[in-house]
């Protein structure tokens, strides 16, 4: 009778720790589908403008403003492509509000945040949401 025991609780234990190595990788996949999207904007004043393109950007879902770096004149926006595919009616609606920017290619949040000068609460993502 133990034995019989201890041989369905050691199915029942090799189960649950196969089921999380093979259910792990999928729920890792599906978050990671996201992509950098760095602007340039030339003489952005981010305490005056920083709510209009929040109000800009409000029905894009999965679009994130992550970060401003004033030296750089750069907003960092990190997209979730499984929600926002495509990038063109962002940026119609931000030109549309009068912002003239340029997509700095091949940039990622890293990068601009390790190249910008400006102080750490300036260039925090954590501080850029109000």
């Amino acid at each position: 009778m133990i034995r019989n025991y201890t041989s369905s609780l050691m199915k029942v234990l090799i189960a649950v720790f196969l089921s999380a190595f093979l259910f792990k990788p999928l729920h890792a996949q599906v978050n990671t589908n996201t992509e950098d999207i760095i602007l340039h904007i030339e003489h952005f004043n981010f305490e005056k403008q920083f709510d209009d393109v929040s109000q800009q950007l409000y029905n894009f879902k999965g679009t994130k403003l992550v970060g401003y770096c004033k030296s750089l004149d750069v907003l960092m926006f990190r997209i979730n492509r499984n929600i926002q595919t495509d990038d063109t009616k962002m940026f119609e609606a931000l030109k549309n509000a009068g912002y003239l920017f340029q997509v700095k290619e091949n940039a990622g949040i890293e990068k601009v945040q390790a190249a910008c000068t400006d102080k750490k609460e300036n260039n925090n993502s954590n501080n850029i949401q109000k």
